[in-house]
C-alpha cells in the first residue's frame, strides 16, 4: 500500500488508477489517495466487513440480554458505546469509500445495505438514560433523522449498481422497507409518548382524586370497588364546569376491577394463566400510578383503608407473586423511560407486523437467490456469497426476534387483556383464547433486580497489596493515593428467603391500623431485647447522637462478627439456622453497600455521606491496624472496645448478642427479623429519581420495597430525626 499527495491531481474527478492499482480519496478537502491492488482492497473489504458484522453482532447480543447477565459490568457498557458512536462512524466512511473506489465486488454494496439496517435494529434494542423527556424525544428524533440520512446515503450507492446487477431488485426493495421502518419506529415512539407522557399522567392524578371518593365498598379479593385505569385513559375529559375528572366509559376504557370479574375463557377460572394475565394488569395499573409519583403529582389515595387493603390482598397470596407483580410494574416504568421503543399498538401494531412480515420475506428472497446463483468455482469464489448469506440470515433472525419479543412483552399482554376484556365473547366463540393461552407463557420482561449487591467493612477496609503498588506507581507518576475502602462484594442471588422475610414483616406491619415505620426497635421488643440491646437503636441516654448511620453499621459489624463467630466453631448448622444466617447477613452487606456506594437512595443526608463513611473507614483501620483477615476476629474479642466509635459499638454489639441469646437459631432469626424491618425502615425516600435512573441498570431490591410502600399508602417514619437523617416519606 502506497500513499501518493505530492503528484499532481488527475484532469478528471475519477481516482487514479496505475499500474493495476485502484485508488480511493485518503482525505476531504485534499489530494491524498490510497492506492492497493485489486487483491489488496478485497482483503481490506473482508476484514472491514468481518469487523464491522462481529462487533453489530456483539452488540446485538449484548442489547437483547441487557439487564439479565451484565448490567453492572463496565467493559460490555464500553462495548455498546464503541457499537453505537465510532462504528456508525465507520461505516458511514465504508459507505464513503465504495463510492469513490472503482470496484469489483457486487457483494460490498449488500453488507453496506445490511450493515445501515442491522444498526437501526441494534440502537432500537439499545436502552439509554435521560432525566426528563425533553431529552429523551431529542435523542430518538435526533438518531432516527441520522439514520434517515445514512440510508439516503445508502441509496447513492446502490444507483452506482450496474443494471445488470442480480441482486438489485431485492436490495432496492429491502432498502424501502429499511425506510420505512425507521418512519415506523420514530411515529410508533411518538405515539407512545402521547399515551403515557405528563398529559396523560396529570389526567390520571385527577381522575384517581375522583375515583377514591366515597368508595366505601370494596373487596381486594375480586377486585370489587377498585376502579384502577388499566387501558383507554385517553378518554379521561375533564368537566367543563368544575374540572372535575371523570371516564368517559366506551369500550375503550379498562379497569382492574372488569379484568378481576371478567367471565371469557382466558379469565374466568383461577389458574397459572389467568393469575399471570391479571397480575399483569395489575402491574400496568399500579405502573401508571407509579409514573404519577415521578411526574410529582400526590396519590390522592394514599389515606383510603382499601389501598392498603390491596396490598394486604397481595401480600396474602405469597411472596413470589408479590415480587412478580412489583417487578412487571418496574419493567413497564424501565421500558418506558429508558427503552427506544416502549411499545407498539394499535395501527402501529398492524403496520410494524406487515413490515417485519415483508423483511422477513425479502431476507428468504435474496437467500433463495444466493443459493441458487452460488458460483461452482474455487473456494475462494465462494466466500463473499456466504458471508453475504450469514449477513442476511442476521437481518432474519433479528427481525423474527423483534416480532416474537413484542408479542410476548407484558406490554402486549396488558394491552390484548384490556381488550378481550371487552370483546372476550367474540374472542372464545372463535376459539382464539386457546391460540392465546398458548402463545402467552413466554416472557421477555427486563430481569429487575435478580442479584443483590453486596459490602463487608470487614473484609473490603483495607487497601489490598495490588491496589497499594498500583497507588505507589500513581503517585510515583505524580498522582493521588486514593484510599476508598469501597470495594464490592460479590453480589448474591435473590433468594426465596430474603423475599419471604421481608413480605412477612410488611404483612405484619400493614396489618396495624397506624402503620409506623420503625428502625429495629419492634424485633427487640418482640424477642425481648428491648432494654438490652435497645441502645444500639438509639434508644437510651444516646439518643439523640444516633443517626441512620450508626444503626446500620453498628448492626453490619455485630452481624459480620456473629459470622464469623459461628463459622468458627466449624459446626454442623441446620437449615434453618442456615436460612436465617443468610438473609441477615445479605441485608446487613447491602445496607453497607448502599450508604458506600448508593447513599442516594437512602434517607441520608447526601453532603456528609462521604464525611461520616472516610470516618467510618478511619476508625476501623485504626482499631484494626495491619492485621490480615484471618486474625481479625480474635482481634475483635480481645481488643479494647471503651469509646464511642462505630467500630467499638458495633464490636460490643456482637459481644453482647453473642453472650445474651447463647441458642444460635434465636440469635440469628432475631437478627433476619431486624434486617427485614430495618430495610423496609430506610425504603421510603422523596429522591425517586435515583430510584428510576437505577432501573436503567436493573434496578435495586430496595425499590421494590419502596414501591410496595407508596402503593400501601399511609406509612411513614416517626418524626423524629437526627441531624445528619432525612425523614422521607414514600
Amino acid at each position: 500500500m502506497s500513499t501518493n499527495s505530492n503528484d499532481s491531481p488527475p484532469l478528471d474527478d475519477s481516482p487514479p488508477s496505475v499500474n493495476n492499482t485502484r485508488c480511493a480519496l485518503a482525505a476531504k478537502g485534499g489530494e491524498s489517495y490510497i492506492c492497493m491492488s485489486d487483491d489488496h482492497w478485497k482483503d481490506a473489504a473482508d476484514g472491514i466487513t468481518l469487523i464491522i458484522a462481529t462487533s453489530l453482532l456483539v452488540g446485538l447480543l449484548l442489547a437483547v440480554t441487557r439487564n439479565r447477565l451484565w448490567f453492572r459490568l463496565e467493559i460490555f457498557k464500553l462495548i455498546l458505546g464503541f457499537v453505537s458512536n465510532p462504528l456508525y462512524t465507520w461505516m458511514c466512511q465504508c459507505t464513503l469509500l465504495v463510492l469513490q473506489i472503482p470496484y469489483n465486488n457486487q457483494f460490498y454494496i449488500a453488507w453496506i445495505v445490511l450493515f445501515f439496517i442491522q444498526f437501526g435494529t441494534f440502537y432500537s434494542l439499545l436502552g439509554y438514560v435521560s432525566e426528563d423527556g425533553k431529552e429523551k424525544r431529542k435523542e430518538v428524533k435526533f438518531r432516527e433523522k441520522l439514520n434517515f440520512t445514512s440510508s439516503i446515503n445508502i441509496l447513492w450507492v446502490l444507483l452506482f449498481i450496474p443494471i445488470e446487477h442480480r441482486y438489485l431488485v431485492p436490495f432496492f426493495v429491502l432498502w424501502a422497507l429499511s425506510i420505512l421502518k425507521i418512519g415506523q419506529r420514530y411515529w410508533s415512539f411518538d405515539s407512545s409518548d402521547r399515551m403515557y407522557g405528563t398529559a396523560n399522567t396529570k389526567l390520571i392524578a385527577l381522575y384517581m382524586e375522583t375515583e377514591c371518593k366515597g368508595n366505601h365498598d370494596y373487596d381486594p379479593s375480586t377486585m370489587r370497588g377498585y376502579k384502577y385505569l388499566v387501558h383507554g385513559e385517553e378518554e379521561i375529559e375533564l368537566h367543563p364546569s368544575n374540572y372535575v375528572a371523570r371516564v368517559k366509559m366506551t369500550n375503550d376504557v379498562t379497569t382492574i376491577n372488569e379484568v378481576w370479574n371478567c367471565q371469557g375463557n382466558l379469565l374466568r377460572n383461577p389458574g397459572e394463566v389467568s393469575d399471570r394475565l391479571k397480575d399483569i394488569c395489575l402491574s400496568f395499573a399500579w405502573f401508571k400510578l407509579l409514573k404519577r409519583r415521578m411526574e410529582g403529582y400526590p396519590a390522592a389515595e394514599s389515606k383510603e383503608p382499601k389501598t392498603r387493603s390491596l396490598v394486604l390482598e397481595l401480600l396474602s397470596k405469597g411472596e413470589e407473586r408479590v415480587f412478580r407483580v412489583i417487578k412487571s410494574e418496574l419493567g413497564f416504568l424501565s421500558d418506558l423511560m429508558h427503552a427506544r421503543q416502549p411499545v407498539v399498538f394499535g395501527i402501529w401494531l398492524v403496520n410494524y407486523n406487515i413490515l417485519v412480515f415483508c423483511i422477513v420475506g425479502v431476507t428468504l428472497w435474496i437467500i433463495l437467490k444466493i443459493h441458487k446463483d452460488e458460483p461452482s468455482g474455487n473456494d475462494q469464489s465462494k466466500i463473499d456469497p456466504a458471508l453475504t448469506e450469514v449477513l442476511v440470515c442476521f437481518v432474519l433472525l433479528t427481525e423474527l426476534w423483534g416480532l416474537t419479543s413484542t408479542f410476548c412483552s407484558h406490554w402486549a399482554k396488558a394491552i390484548i387483556i384490556s381488550k378481550y376484556v371487552k370483546y372476550h365473547n367474540i374472542i372464545d366463540f372463535m376459539r382464539f383464547d386457546k391460540l392465546l393461552r398458548l402463545a402467552w407463557f413466554g416472557s421477555f420482561s427486563r430481569a429487575i433486580c435478580n442479584f443483590i449487591p453486596q459490602y463487608s467493612l470487614l473484609n473490603n477496609f483495607s487497601v489490598p497489596l495490588s491496589s497499594r503498588l498500583w497507588c505507589c506507581l500513581s503517585c510515583s507518576l505524580g498522582g493521588k493515593i486514593v484510599r476508598t475502602g469501597k470495594k464490592r462484594s460479590r453480589s448474591v442471588k435473590l433468594s426465596i428467603d430474603m423475599k419471604r422475610v421481608v413480605c412477612r414483616y410488611m404483612k405484619n406491619l400493614f396489618e396495624d391500623p397506624n402503620p409506623t415505620l420503625t428502625n429495629g426497635s419492634s424485633t427487640l421488643l418482640k424477642h425481648g431485647m428491648g432494654e438490652v440491646l435497645g441502645w444500639a437503636c438509639g434508644n437510651g441516654a444516646i439518643k439523640h447522637e444516633h443517626t441512620h448511620v450508626d444503626t446500620i453499621f453498628i448492626w453490619h459489624i455485630a452481624t459480620s462478627f456473629c459470622q464469623m463467630e459461628l463459622e468458627r466453631r466449624k459446626e454442623q448448622t441446620n437449615a434453618e439456622l442456615e436460612s436465617c444466617k443468610n438473609v441477615a447477613v445479605t441485608i446487613s452487606n447491602y445496607c453497607a453497600f448502599l450508604f458506600a456506594l448508593e447513599p442516594e437512595l437512602l434517607p441520608i443526608d447526601s453532603c456528609t455521606n462521604e464525611i461520616l463513611f472516610k470516618k467510618i473507614l478511619t476508625e476501623t483501620r485504626t482499631f484494626f491496624g495491619n492485621c490480615g483477615k484471618s486474625k481479625r476476629y480474635k482481634k475483635m474479642v480481645e481488643n479494647d472496645i471503651s469509646g464511642n466509635t462505630i467500630i467499638k459499638n458495633g464490636v460490643r454489639l456482637g459481644r453482647q448478642l453473642i453472650k445474651e441469646i447463647t441458642n444460635d437459631l434465636q440469635r440469628w432469626k432475631l437478627l433476619e427479623e431486624f434486617w427485614a424491618e430495618l430495610i423496609v425502615f430506610l425504603a421510603p425516600s422523596k429522591n425517586y429519581k435515583n430510584h428510576e435512573q437505577k432501573l436503567a441498570e436493573g434496578g435495586e431490591f430496595i425499590t421494590f420495597i419502596w414501591v410496595l410502600l407508596y402503593h400501601a399508602g399511609n406509612v411513614k417514619r416517626p418524626s423524629k430525626k437526627a441531624a445528619h437523617d432525612e425523614m422521607l416519606l414514600p
